[in-house]
This record gives structure tokens, C-alpha cells and sequence, in this order.
């Protein structure tokens, strides 16, 4: 289901409130929001972000540094509750008196539902095509940086279900947060930061909106250059460390071979493990990457005695490389194992 939630309504609510009188202070979650962020502020500011490069967004305890850090907020800027469910009740509380801004609330873009423990399309669930007949592909994938044609897609991938937040993952709130891993929507969120940031420091709006341009151009470039770099890597013989890349599957028109954990922060179970290892084994799995979450354990189980490619995907840029750099580097992981 798109997300009906629009920025507009997050700039009426600042428009009812007076224009800050300096660079507004603006707090973000962790790498990627910061990432899209620094580009929007470029030549005005840079926003702080709450989680460091070790920190993982899914399981976290805020410390007291954190709450000050809220609390002198004039704009937070975050994914949203699926990713971060322990941020709801401080943004509310602590950061009470400052802008909000929910990038996956902001409208004009396709939401995807988490996907259950066997929706990954490689025929493991009779259903699965049932769920997921709108997704494969993105059929009105040409128009994809605008998102217009997306209207479409209203149930697309189970969606019905999303205003009742269905259990469809570990947070209870039914939506796949990782949506910054498709770089149109990422350029839809910069625009909905530009307009955020200038409604509330009106001196710099013109910045603002410029950077957010720049920035969409700026994707356009690096989005051709993932396609060329994707173009011979299906990712079938690939298992990755959790599930989590859906919306660059879709974008990129990526099969993976299948997911170390279902989720993030979860553990695969012994069976789990048991069947990757014989897929290893038979030669149908060729490569495993792992990622900051990753169970170096688990792995040795996985991959001892046997000859398979390796790599370390960051989808959280937390080497602090930008969001252009996060994403080749993504890409080129990607293709290097898959070959």
C-alpha cells in the first residue's frame, strides 16, 4: 500500500509554528537517514545521528548521551517505527517539542510488507505468488522514479493488511523499513527533508531544494551505474545475511538464493542452518555474505571445509562513505560474488 501519510502534512504543522531563527539543530536515526540528510544541509549544516557505525538500528538501548542529544532536537528525521520500534516513545517524549519527520510516512512511493518466513520467491511457498503477483519486477518499473504509476500497487505484496500493522515481523508493525535501498526512494525522501528544512529555516529553502536536486541528479548517475554493474548478477547462487534487500531486489531486478537469518537481529534456527550448509555443499549456494550482524559462528557452521566466494555488505553505511558510495559499494559486492 503507498503510504498515504504526506509530507504536506508535516509542512502545514511547521508553517503553524514560527520560522526557527538559526540553522535548525536536526537529529536523525543512524547512517543512511544521516546520509541523505548531510546531503539535503550541504553548505548549511550537518545533522547528528543518534546510532554510531557499530550500533545496529533493530536492537538498541539509549543512554542518557542519547536523550540530550533528543532533547536538544529542533528536527528529527528517522525511518520510522518498523526499523526503530524503541525510538517511539523518546521522539514523543523527549523530543516532544521538535519537528518530526517519518520518512517511511512521507507519501508518494510503494511500501512493501515484510516479507514471512518463506516469501522469498524461490518456490518454498505454495502462496507466494498469491502475495506477491504485483511485485516481481515492477512491472511500471520505467516510471519508478517518480513513483506515479505506483497507485497500482495499492495491495501490492500483502499490503492489505498494513493499516491493521499485521504481525508480519519481529516489531509487530507489518512493514519492510529498508526502503532507503532503493535509490528512487531515496530521492523522494531528500525532497521531503528539503521541504521540512526550508519551511523551518526559510533563509536557506532555496539551498535546500538545490542540494535536494542535486542529490536526485546525482542518484540518476549512480543509479545507471548500478544497473550496469547488475546486470549479470541474479543473485541465485548468493545467500545473503538476512532478509533485508527487498526493495533493491526490486529495483535492480535481484533473485537472491536465499537468507542466513529471516529477519534482522534473529538466529537462524538449527534446521535453517542445516539446509543452507547441504545447499552449500551441493554447489547450488556459491557465495555468503555477511554483514555487521552477522554470527561469525553461525558462519564457520555454514561454510567450514568448503570452497565458496565471500563478501561484507553495509546496507547501514556505517564506514560513513555517503549514501552514493554505500550503494555502489552494495552493488558491487553483490556482483563480485555472484561471479
Amino acid at each position: 500500500m503507498t503510504l498515504r501519510t504526506s509530507t504536506l502534512s508535516s509542512i502545514m504543522c511547521i508553517a503553524a509554528s514560527p520560522a526557527l531563527a538559526e540553522v535548525p539543530v536536526v537529529v536523525t536515526d543512524f547512517g543512511p537517514t544521516q546520509a541523505i540528510v548531510s546531503r539535503v544541509m550541504e553548505g548549511v549544516g550537518t545533522p547528528n545521528a543518534l546510532l554510531t557505525a557499530t550500533d545496529t538500528p533493530h536492537s538498541f538501548a539509549m543512554r542518557p548521551s542519547h536523550a540530550r542529544t533528543l532533547s536538544n532536537a529542533d528536527i528529527v528525521v528517522w525511518i520510522g517505527a518498523p526499523l526503530t520500534p524503541w525510538l517511539v516513545d523518546p521522539i514523543e517524549t523527549v523530543a516532544e517539542d521538535a519537528i518530526h519527520l517519518e520518512l517511511l510516512k512521507v507519501d508518494g512511493w510503494t511500501s512493501f510488507a515484510a516479507r514471512s518466513k518463506h516469501d522469498h520467491g524461490h518456490g518454498d511457498d505454495d502462496d507466494h505468488g498469491d502475495d506477491h503477483d504485483d511485485h516481481s519486477g515492477h512491472e511500471d518499473h520505467e516510471d519508478h522514479a517518480g513513483h506515479d504509476d505506483h497507485e497500482d500497487h495499492d495491495d501490492h505484496a500483502g499490503h492489505k493488511d498494513h493499516d491493521d500493522h499485521a504481525g508480519h515481523d519481529d516489531t509487530g508493525y507489518g512493514q519492510d523499513p529498508h526502503a532507503w535501498l532503493d535509490p528512487d526512494i531515496a530521492v523522494i525522501w531528500a525532497t521531503a527533508v528539503s521541504d521540512v528544512l526550508g519551511a523551518a529555516d526559510p533563509e536557506n529553502a532555496n539551498l535546500y531544494q538545490d542540494n535536494a536536486a542535486q542529490f536526485a541528479a546525482d542518484v540518476a548517475t549512480l543509479t545507471s551505474a548500478i544497473e550496469a554493474v547488475m546486470a549479470e548478477a541474479d543473485g541465485s547462487n548468493i545467500l545473503f545475511p538476512h532478509d533485508s534487500t527487498q526493495y533493491f531486489e526490486a529495483r535492480f531486478d535481484l533473485t537472491p538464493g536465499g537468507f542466513i537469518a529471516e529477519g534482522d537481529a534473529a538466529e537462524p534456527g538449527p534446521a535453517h542452518i542445516q539446509e543452507l550448509r547441504a545447499q552449500i555443499t551441493a554447489g547450488e549456494i556459491t557465495c555468503v555474505l555477511t554483514d555487521i550482524e552477522s554470527n561469525p559462528g553461525t558462519i564457520r557452521t555454514l561454510t567450514e571445509g568448503v570452497d565458496v566466494n565471500s563478501g561484507m555488505l553495509d546496507l547501514t553505511d556505517s564506514a560513513g562513505v555517503g549514501y552514493d558510495a554505500m550503494m555502489r559499494g552494495i552493488a558491487q559486492t553483490i556482483a563480485d560474488c555472484a561471479s
